[in-house]
């Protein structure tokens, strides 16, 4: 059953890349979208992570599926996709999402931009800077990430419309480096950085590069693809290194600077770094979840639904509240890394196909409305930027933890919103104050 699991992750690779490819060369559907995002992130996890579990017995060292979980997974990857792809387009039309998703209408003028962009990555700093020892400040750091993406979305957003503008440049180039920042602290993963590089692209794809010809964008995507491989690389080689037991890991906005100013001087790029990208342990766990649930765990339904809503609520007041499917694998599986599951997994352990099921259909019509949204409303900066703020998370999003990630996208967004709707009520007539409307283009 191996080799038919290696095939199948080589056509899932081949498939999704196709499609994206095919998407840049007819132009019926934007290269950088939701949809994309979350099957390049399935890719990742699903083909070329399946590859390596299969042919380097990457992720042995937690478990070692025996046929039936090979079998499974064979099974559940197509269906999966399949089920996907439908529910995408029924998304799609869905032409009523609009009204439950705040429309940012602020004024797109210089003050308007400049005066947003700061103010989002002065409050991303700010709450970087927040010890995790209180619940406020926890919730805080959920929203951090959303902040600092969209600013750094809308620095971009602002260097295209003013690029012979030095104080474009200098924007450009504090936020991004100050977002950036924010990306790394906390936390070892690597979605926060990831979310930020392809705010960027994303960014300028919607206000530059889908105007271009095939071949310009061809060049430059590749450009900015290559640039972003190369700073994750980069970032894998010190972003474990010298943690603690601290609520954020000891991984404080002054550590990570004193990191990357020590790893600048010194430049060492981990061994095995592209592996350690490319693979993953969510096949692993995957097919571990699908030998041992039912059978010897009772499936966890709707675990990924109960801990988004109930993530808000202090465990003091609610000690048994749901935790993620990735800490209750690892207790079972007896490791000490907290685990991604992948999306399968998770809908696996909620009700086997039929949690898969859900899994597929829900996210489906979710990122197909929201695709649809983005078209729509792609002429506003604000709304754009700040839905492309955490798509580290959205790529991450089949790796799982799938609720947690969604969680951090959707509360990242809302902070966006209450900055930027913030902004307005103290600063509305100098944010309107333009002979212009500022429209950002590329020539």
């Amino acid at each position: 059953m191996e080799t038919p699991l290696v095939i199948m992750s080589v056509l899932v690779v081949v498939i999704i890349y196709g499609v994206i490819l095919n998407n840049l060369r007819t132009g019926k559907y934007d290269l950088l979208s939701w949809r994309n995002v979350f099957i390049m992130g399935f890719a990742q996890f699903y083909g070329f992570g399946t590859y390596y579990t299969i042919t380097l017995r990457y992720g042995s060292d937690i478990y070692v599926a025996g046929p039936e979980g090979l079998l499974k997974l064979f099974l559940a990857i197509p269906f999966f996709l399949i089920l996907l792809a439908i529910c995408f387009k029924i998304g799609e039309r869905w032409k009523n999402f609009g009204k439950y998703i705040p429309a940012l209408r602020l004024p797109v003028t210089d003050p308007g931009i400049v005066i947003a962009t700061l103010l989002l990555v002065a409050a991303g700093i700010v709450a970087s800077a927040l010890p995790m020892v209180s619940y406020l400040n926890v919730l805080i750091v959920q929203i951090r990430g959303g902040m600092a993406g969209t600013a750094a979305g809308l620095a971009t957003y602002y260097l295209i419309a003013r690029k012979f503008n030095p104080i474009a440049w200098m924007l450009f180039g504090l936020v991004v480096v100050s977002a950036m920042l924010v990306g790394m602290v906390g936390e070892t993963g690597r979605r926060g950085l990831l979310g930020v590089l392809m705010g960027i692209a994303w960014m300028w794809w919607y206000y530059a590069l889908r105007h271009n010809s095939l071949g310009s964008k061809m060049v430059k995507l590749g450009s900015i693809g290559a640039v972003t491989f190369v700073c994750i690389m980069l970032y894998a080689s010190f972003r474990g290194e010298g943690g603690n037991t601290s609520a954020d890991g000891g991984f404080s906005l002054s550590m990570r600077a004193q990191q990357i100013t020590e790893f600048a001087k010194n430049p060492m790029i981990q061994k095995n770094a592209i592996l350690n990208m490319m693979g993953s342990d969510a096949p692993t766990d995957t097919m571990f979840i699908m030998e041992n649930y039912p059978n010897s765990f009772e499936y966890q339904y709707f675990n990924g639904a109960l801990f988004f809503l109930s993530n808000p609520i202090p465990r003091y007041l609610w000690p048994g509240k749901p935790i993620g499917m990735g800490k209750m694998v690892q207790e079972q599986l007896g490791t000490p890394a907290n685990l991604g599951v992948g999306i399968l997994g998770h809908g696996w352990a909620e009700g086997g196909w039929f949690g898969i099921a859900t899994y597929a259909i829900f996210f489906g019509i979710l990122i197909g409305a929201l695709d649809r949204l983005i078209r729509e409303r792609s002429w506003n900066p604000y709304f754009v930027a700040a839905i492309g703020a955490n798509l580290g998370n959205v790529f991450g999003l089949a790796r799982g933890e799938t609720s947690l990630f969604l969680l951090l996208v959707v509360s990242g967004f809302i902070g966006a919103v209450v900055v930027l709707y913030g902004a307005k009520m103290v600063f509305g007539p100098i944010m309107a104050f333009s002979y212009t409307h500022l429209r950002a283009h590329e020539t």
